[in-house]
This record gives structure tokens, sequence and C-alpha cells, in this order.
């Protein structure tokens, strides 16, 4: 599978999350299976999408929690940087 094919089953995913029919988990779990598989891709672009992936999955609170512990929701932003770093593996 090309770096696009791997970048695309994980967007697929993430959009998924979006429009709520998948979980954070999943998303996090597609970027762990997935990742290993990318060829010739700096290990900073890898290291952002984990990390992207982790605090997604992390910060996956109901509104109740979130309020709770007084966090601000970065779901988008979380949601902005695995997509940005799934574009940039496409593009190598």
């Amino acid at each position: 599978m090309s770096n696009r094919s791997i970048a695309q089953r994980i967007l697929e995913v993430v959009e998924s999350f979006e429009a709520g029919k998948s979980s954070a988990f999943a998303v996090n779990s597609s970027i762990e299976i997935h990742s290993p598989a990318f060829e010739a891709v700096p290990g900073i672009l890898i290291d952002k999408l984990d990390e992207a992936g982790c605090a997604l999955l992390c910060e996956d609170l109901s509104d109740l929690e979130r309020a709770q512990l007084g966090w601000p929701d970065r779901t988008a932003e979380n949601i902005r940087q695995i997509k940005e770093a799934l574009h940039a593996i496409a593009a190598i």
C-alpha cells in the first residue's frame, strides 16, 4: 500500500468520528495499526500523528465531565492536527 492509501484509510475513520459513527478509540487504534506501514515518512510527522491521536483519545470526554474538570473542548484542534499530518504524509 502507498502512503496515500494508508493515510486515506485513517482519514476515513477520522471522518466517521466527525460524523458521530465511530469513537476516538477507533481513530487512535487506526493510527496505531496503520502508521507502522508508512514508508520514508519523517519521524516528526509520525510523532505528530501519534500525539494528536492520543490527545483525541485522552480528551474524549462528555460535556458533563469536561465541565466538571474545567477542560476546554479541543476535539476540533486534535482532528485538525490529525488531518494535517495525514495530508502531509499522503503528499510524500
